[in-house]
């Protein structure tokens, strides 16, 4: 939709780009205060080495996969037009992180996340820049 001329000044307009963040932030509080009452500590404190691990290779083996991605990425797309200068160790650490987060929410919301790849997204914020 941002695509589209003009869509961005008559539904977004500068002047209130400042309260609608305040709004998302607010939400964005609420939410986490919500997820945070729902947490029962009795079962993670039993079972802490479980959800542990789980949780650390749900978050490391991402990460590690997209570094590695991101080594022939960085090294295939560096010398085209248009693409900003940046250092392989922050590219990598950006490609990793982002994979990450998309597997995180992928298995907490299956239903909230897009169809499109936060890899095409990633790069796309990269070139504009």
């Amino acid at each position: 939709m941002m695509r589209i001329p003009g869509f961005k000044d008559a539904i977004f307009p500068q002047a209130s780009m400042a309260g609608l963040t305040l709004v998302a932030n607010l939400g964005l509080i609420m939410f986490l205060f919500l997820v945070g009452l729902e947490v029962n500590m009795r079962m993670f404190i039993s079972n802490w080495r479980v959800a542990l691990s789980v949780g650390l290779a749900g978050m490391a083996l991402p990460f590690g996969l997209g570094c590695a991605i991101a080594y022939g990425l960085y090294h295939q797309f560096r010398n085209d037009d248009g693409i900003v200068e940046i250092s392989f160790g922050v590219y990598m650490l950006f490609i990793g992180t982002a994979l990450s987060v998309r597997g995180l929410l992928e298995s907490t919301f299956p239903r909230l996340t897009c169809s499109r790849s936060l890899l095409s997204q990633s790069s796309a914020v990269f070139s504009q820049n």
